[in-house]
């Protein structure tokens, strides 16, 4: 979870099945009452199958977001990055 213009950011691993996950970002005011965004983070998955378990920080004028994701039978480690601007006119402002 993060916080950014007086939002609370939350990333979370969304599965639709066993074989298939993104990941989806949930929205608060408050940080206890939670409102999900209907957008995936990852709009294409190719090469990957799964894309789970992220991890979210600000560095400066950056939000980096790890996760782990799997091609074939092996689990990787990877990460985005967004301009804090950006992530907020796609994610805060739509």
């Amino acid at each position: 979870i993060i916080k950014l213009k007086n939002k609370y950011i939350m990333f979370y691993a969304a599965w639709k099945s066993n074989n298939s996950g993104n990941i989806n970002l949930a929205l608060s005011n408050d940080g206890i009452k939670w409102k999900k965004n209907s957008e995936e983070i990852f709009t294409n998955l190719l090469p990957y199958k799964i894309v789970s378990e992220p991890f979210a920080l600000i560095h400066k004028e950056f939000i980096y977001i790890y996760y782990e994701y799997k091609i074939k039978k092996k689990w990787n480690i990877g990460y985005l990055s967004y301009r804090k601007k950006d992530f907020i006119s796609k994610y805060l402002l739509s």
